[in-house]
């Protein structure tokens, strides 16, 4: 018989799941692991699809996403930690470009000294334009 009070239903709801846990709880873990392998491999397989947007360079272990559209309420990196990774492929597309780890940092290095230049304290992006100062630069 379902309880009409949400506080007792709530509590007899989490005592059925507490009691299911227990019960269930090699086979749940294991199946968090799988899905955890799987989509980690699928962001994987994602960034091995992205190339540097300056210089052109591919390999996915040096690919970081960077945000043209500031927007501190999701980041890419977070999301990964948390196991969202559908979520933070949807934001790479919407609001990032992705840049090799070198291109990355001239890039934010550029726009601190082009902010100490200017004596602005907030940061202004510039247009970005392709840079040939990687070694692994390749032509397109």
């Amino acid at each position: 018989m379902p309880y009409k009070d949400p506080t007792i239903r709530a509590a007899k709801n989490a005592e059925a799941n507490k009691r299911w846990y227990q019960k269930n709880k090699a086979k749940h873990q294991a199946g968090t692991a799988k899905n955890k392998k799987d989509y980690r491999a699928l962001w994987v397989e994602f960034k091995s699809t992205q190339d540097c947007f300056m210089c052109g360079f591919d390999h996915p272990a040096t690919i970081d996403f960077h945000h043209v559209i500031r927007d501190k309420k999701l980041v890419v990196s977070s999301l990964i930690r948390n196991g969202s990774y559908s979520r933070a492929m949807t934001e790479v597309i919407t609001k990032c470009i992705a840049l090799c780890a070198n291109c990355h940092r001239i890039l934010h290095w550029q726009e601190r000294i082009d902010a100490k230049r200017t004596g602005k304290t907030r940061r202004k992006r510039k247009k970005i334009g392709k840079l040939r100062h990687c070694s692994h630069f390749k032509a397109r």
